[in-house]
């Protein structure tokens, strides 16, 4: 396997990860069990955060993607 298909690999993995806690979190908002004040207010937050920390993951991995694949690995 290429050096370039596995970090695509590991950035796909990352961003899954990143989905699957975010759904998480909201379930866990939306149902009541960790008991917010504000609903609205705590999913504004944390889908602020999720998608914000999305690009600052993607984008290095973006990078290292294509050089690897400009040098040939």
């Amino acid at each position: 396997m290429k050096k370039s298909n596995a970090v695509l690999i590991l950035l796909l993995v990352l961003e899954l990860l990143l989905v699957l806690g975010t759904w998480f979190l909201v379930s866990q908002i939306r149902s009541g069990a960790w008991g917010e004040w504000d609903e609205p207010e705590a999913l504004k937050r944390l889908m602020t955060v999720a998608f914000g920390a999305a690009p600052l993951i993607a984008i290095p991995f973006v990078i290292i993607i294509f050089s690897l694949r400009r040098k040939g690995q």
